[in-house]
């Protein structure tokens, strides 16, 4: 039997069910789930609110969550481990948010893209450009990136 506990008047098992106060089940979405913390409604994450629900306290500065099974649908007790989050990204650099584009790729990018060419002759035809989405994918970069690549704030 699945042990449970009392968490913001939730109760949470160990084998990553979430039940409100009134008995329903809460259900997931994407590993998060929407409950009523302190009058506010929040989206967390449940393998979050399991792993305090369980040690009774938040979880540290510094540290992040994994899924040993790499399965967000499965926020059991047992497949929650606690990392540090400087050791987590020198062991995996690719997980890293910000990433440095070197200049010959940002010059690369410009000319795909080639803005200044494109406005004289109206964005038609061989002069329309790859979309935003297609650079990012071509470059592993975020649209957010490219778009200030384009304009130039990069």
């Amino acid at each position: 039997m699945a042990q449970e506990k009392e968490y913001h008047g939730y109760r949470f098992t160990d084998d990553g069910k979430i039940y409100r106060p009134n008995g329903k089940r809460v259900t997931p979405y994407k590993g998060t789930v929407k409950i009523v913390i302190d009058g506010k409604r929040r989206t967390l994450k449940i393998a979050r609110l399991i792993y305090e629900a369980f040690n009774g306290e938040k979880l540290p500065n510094g540290c992040i969550i994994r899924l040993s099974q790499g399965d967000e649908n499965c926020p059991c007790l047992d497949n929650i481990e606690i990392l540090d989050r400087k050791e987590y990204y020198q062991k995996h650099p690719e997980w890293m948010t910000q990433k440095s584009i070197p200049a010959d790729t940002v010059e690369k990018i410009r000319k795909e893209y080639n803005y200044e060419e494109r406005k004289k002759h109206g964005f038609r035809g061989e002069y329309k450009a790859p979309s935003y989405n297609d650079l990012a994918a071509k470059y592993k970069c975020s649209k957010s990136t490219i778009y200030k690549i384009v304009k130039g704030s990069y």
